[in-house]
């Protein structure tokens, strides 16, 4: 395996730009190898995270630029990991512990084969492929599905009988959430019915007032959503954070965002809910990032100066202030900001005649 180790060095430049999300007086060093899941080589775009002395560090993933003359190659990660002489790194693959643990930092390229055993029903988790079942419900591994009395109420379930799983002060409304709530984090509007199931939950490992939470959607779900990034910045050191984006409709009960006629006559394009496990008050800002088809401008007679998102909080829609950042030939990208998370609307102002 020598004469691999100049080809990660060559790499480790090309991407040296991730030294800067560490501290001037750490030093990086390079770890790489292969990574098993249980016995299996690791497919491609497997999580791959470092710590040290207990201190999420950086992550990539899975032969992000790596070529090399061995097999399958495709498994090797490379993490480009500062840190000092006597500090202890750790690894995680898909947020699971590996077995190859307590390792000391040592300057340069070192070569480290991972290996992860899948975890068993009940522990928790964050992705699928971390559980023996391949099921991550809620943070933990399950045998079956969502289920009732699980806290949560999901689609096909009934809200009445799952509400014996909520705390005390709590209804099912998309999960057990506050009485009138919208989703944790910024709390928000009343109820919603989802119009159809698409849902991006999104694992942000660790982040703090100086590095937020970003969750960006994945393509298929952002043509959906016409979401694609949600970035929180947070008053406090916060880890393991879900961030979940959701279509739905208007609450029940809501008014219109915009007037149908009139002074400032619009048209509804999009309604999402996004919400995530932090409380309100680690919550500084939310900056939302979001897309708009020109054929829905057009046809609709909207001032693409003049789109704007909405958040439902109590029983009332706030118009946040949102800016035009870019286009291209289908869709207008715009930038919205807000206190907090809720149910969101995406509108548009028509022209005057």
């Amino acid at each position: 395996m020598q004469k691999e180790i100049p080809l990660v060095i060559l790499v480790s430049i090309v991407i040296g730009l991730s030294g800067a999300l560490f501290a001037i007086s750490d030093t990086p060093a390079d770890w790489w190898g292969s990574v098993t899941i249980n016995g299996t080589n690791s497919p491609n775009g497997t999580v791959v995270e470092a710590f040290v002395d207990g201190t999420f560090t950086a992550n990539a993933t899975t032969g992000i630029g790596l070529s090399c003359s061995v097999s399958n190659c495709s498994n090797y990660y490379l993490l480009h990991v500062a840190g000092s002489n006597g500090s202890n790194v750790t690894f995680k693959v898909y947020g699971v512990s590996v077995n190859e643990s307590n390792q000391s930092w040592l300057l340069g390229s070192r070569e480290l084969n991972l290996t992860m055993t899948k975890l068993a029903n009940s522990n928790a988790c964050y992705y699928n492929i971390a559980c023996s079942s391949g099921l991550c419900v809620h943070g933990y591994c399950r045998a079956s599905n969502p289920f009732c009395g699980d806290s949560f109420c999901d689609s096909g379930e009934s809200c009445t009988a799952d509400n014996s799983g909520c705390s005390s002060g709590y209804a099912c409304s998309n999960g057990c959430q506050a009485s009138g709530g919208g989703g944790g984090g910024g709390g928000g509007g009343g109820t919603t019915t989802p119009s159809t199931e698409v849902i991006e939950k999104v694992i942000i490992p660790t982040a703090s007032s100086d590095t937020p939470a970003i969750a960006i959607v994945n393509s298929t779900n952002a043509e959906t959503l016409k979401i694609q990034e949600v970035s929180v910045e947070l008053t406090q050191s916060v880890s393991n954070v879900q961030i979940t984006i959701q279509q739905t409709s208007k609450p029940s009960g809501a008014s219109d965002p915009v007037p149908s006629s009139g002074s400032g006559a619009g048209v509804v394009y999009k309604y999402v809910d996004v919400s995530s496990n932090m409380s309100s008050d680690a919550i500084n800002k939310t900056k939302i990032s979001f897309k708009v088809e020109k054929s829905w401008v057009i046809s609709n007679n909207i001032d693409e100066s003049k789109v704007y998102m909405y958040r439902y909080v109590g029983s009332t829609w706030t118009k946040l202030t949102t800016a035009k950042l870019s286009e291209n030939l289908t869709y207008i990208f715009y930038q919205a900001e807000s206190p907090g998370l809720s149910t969101f609307v995406i509108t548009g102002e028509q022209i005057s005649e």
